[in-house]
Parts: structure tokens; C-alpha cells; sequence
């Protein structure tokens, strides 16, 4: 019987996979497949050690990139905290084995730009960027079209709104103030792809990952100038999604390069949309997509393709599809 201890603590509810709910829900869809799982609730990774010595875990599941961190920003997390602070790292520091990427690669991927470079270091297809410094020196870019200005380390489009799509330098520089406003983060200026934007979820590794992609359509009505995905259309429920379909076939394959790419493993989400000549990039990989029931992009996705599963069990085989994903890649079967 493989035995799995989570780890929580304070969480917000955005920082790994959801809140305390979302780490119970977890455990009891584990124990259901007959795995044993135990939630350890820590405020410093010191108490991580004695625990795991008496429990002796097949594997660890972290909910959280740092403990006892109750901010709102991502971006704000990383630049303050120490890494040696970071769960996975402490937990890799005692040999043992967890679920989701290395602490190394999960800090990679929590900034978009070492994201972008990593990946087009490996030839995935992305945007261009440009990471304005904290100076605010505004580039001279040479792409032509429309840029987009966001922040460099938040997700679930934070800090896009209509007033993010920019043509002007002047409109560049006030978007950029607004990210440090409300952020107090460096903005990212990227190219503006005003495609369709899909949502591919991974579950597993390599020929086993089961790739499962969405588009995301929204009615241009909702469109002030822009077609743009801001927090507000997502929040509003003003979306409406469909599966990919065969003519879209590269999309999943894509995601699955992106993911590899950047080492990203066992549960991953992949955002891609096309620029105006139709080529599909990469905007972000996602190395800790959330699992909160009710909330969740994977539970949601994974509902869409097995639609005769309850909602419980929806839940427990994509749980345990990701554990045992993890399980097989270190050995541990």
C-alpha cells in the first residue's frame, strides 16, 4: 500500500492546489483507491522532518510553495521568501520523492520569462517579451502589432484588463505603472495574440499523460476593444468552452513538448493561443494547476472527457492518476 502524506498549512486557497479543502478532498479520494494518506499542517518546513521520519511516506504531496505565507501575490512571495523556505526543496533535502516538478523547475515556471526562455530554448513556439526593470525603462521593441503588459509572476490572467493591450509608448508606460501599483512586480510587455486561446491539462508522463484539451470562446458582445480573457469575463461565468477537436490535434501535442520541455511533470497545464497568422504559442505552463472542487480548470476538463463519472469519482481518478504518475516516475510502484 503505497503510503502518501500531504502537507498544508495557512493557504489562501491560491498558492498550490487549492485550500485545506482541496488537500482533505485529495486524502480521501487517495484512501478511497485503497492508498494511505495523511495531512501533516505545518507553519515552517522544520516540522516537515519528524513527521516524515515516523510516517515514512512513499510520497509527498505538497499544497504549498512556502509555509505560513498568507499574501495575495505570487510575484510577492518569491522576490521576499527565501528558496530554502520552499516545501519540495526542503522535502527533496530529506531524499524523498513528491509529487509535481523539482523546486528548481517549480520557481522556473512560477516567472513567465524564465518560462519563455526555457522554452524557446527547447524550440516551443512562444510570444515575444520583454520584462520591464524596476527602473521602468521602456524598451524599443521591433515585433509589430499589438503588445500586451501583464505581470511577470501572476496566473489566472491577473492584471489584464482592456487597458493592458497597448499601442503607444505612453500607453505602455502607464500600463507598466499600473502593474507596479497594484502588484509590486516587474511587468511584462509581450506580444498580443489575438487568437483563440486553448487550455490543455496533463495527467501522467510521457505516452501515459492523458492530454486533455478546451478552447475557451467567449461572445464578442462581452469584447470592449479586444478579444482579451480578463478576470472579469472568467469571474462572470460569461465563457463557454468545447473539447478540441481533430483539427486541433496539434495543440495537445504541443502543450505536451512545452511540458517536457520545461520539465514539468505528473499533473501540468499548458495556456496556448494563436497569434494573428494562426501559429499557437506557449503562454504559460503550469506546474501546480489547481484541484480545488468547483474551481478547478483539470476537474473541470477531466469531467468533459469522461462524462459518465459522478462527480466523486471524477475526482478520485484524476487524483489518483496523477499519484500514480508520480509513483511510476520515481520508481515507487
Amino acid at each position: 500500500m503505497a503510503k502518501i502524506l500531504i502537507i498544508d498549512g495557512e493557504n489562501p486557497g491560491w498558492q498550490g492546489y487549492g485550500d485545506n479543502y482541496a488537500s482533505a478532498r485529495i486524502r480521501d479520494s487517495l484512501r478511497a483507491e485503497g492508498k494511505a494518506a495523511e495531512i501533516l499542517m505545518i507553519q515552517e518546513v522544520a516540522q516537515i522532518r519528524p513527521y516524515a521520519a515516523n510516517y515514512l511516506p512513499d510520497l509527498v504531496w505538497s499544497n504549498l510553495y512556502f509555509p505560513n505565507y498568507s499574501g495575495s501575490h505570487v510575484g510577492t512571495m518569491f522576490r521576499a521568501l527565501p528558496p530554502e523556505q520552499e516545501v519540495n526543496r526542503y522535502v527533496e533535502t530529506l531524499g524523498l520523492a513528491h509529487v509535481a516538478p523539482d523546486a528548481a523547475t517549480l520557481r522556473v515556471l512560477a516567472n513567465k520569462s524564465t518560462t519563455r526562455e526555457r522554452l524557446h530554448g527547447e524550440g516551443v513556439a512562444v510570444p515575444e517579451q520583454y520584462v520591464v526593470p524596476e527602473d521602468g525603462t521602456l524598451p524599443e521593441l521591433t515585433w509589430p502589432g499589438l503588445r500586451l503588459v501583464k505581470p511577470l509572476w501572476e496566473a489566472e490572467s491577473r492584471g489584464v484588463s482592456e487597458a493592458s493591450v497597448v499601442n503607444t509608448k505612453q500607453e505602455m508606460a502607464e500600463a507598466v505603472r499600473a502593474i507596479w501599483h497594484q502588484f509590486n512586480q516587474e511587468a511584462l510587455v509581450e506580444e498580443y495574440l489575438p487568437g483563440p486561446e486553448y487550455t490543455v491539462t496533463l495527467a501522467g508522463n510521457g505516452s501515459d499523460a492523458l492530454a486533455m484539451g478546451l478552447i475557451t470562446h467567449f461572445n464578442p458582445d462581452y469584447y470592449e476593444k479586444y478579444p482579451l480573457i480578463t478576470p472579469n469575463l472568467k469571474d462572470g461565468g460569461l465563457s463557454y468552452q468545447r473539447l478540441v477537436g481533430k483539427e486541433e490535434v496539434e495543440i495537445c501535442s504541443l502543450a505536451k513538448h512545452a511540458a517536457e520541455a520545461v520539465g514539468a511533470c505528473d499533473h501540468v497545464r499548458v495556456d496556448i493561443r494563436r497569434d494573428a497568422q494562426g501559429i499557437a504559442k506557449v503562454l504559460e505552463v503550469n506546474g501546480i494547476p489547481g484541484l480545488q472542487p468547483g474551481r478547478s480548470r483539470s476537474l473541470a476538463l477531466h469531467a468533459m472527457y469522461f462524462p459518465e463519472l459522478d462527480e466523486a469519482t471524477n475526482h478520485r481518478q484524476l487524483v489518483n492518476r496523477i499519484v500514480d504518475a508520480a509513483l511510476k516516475r520515481n520508481d515507487l510502484e
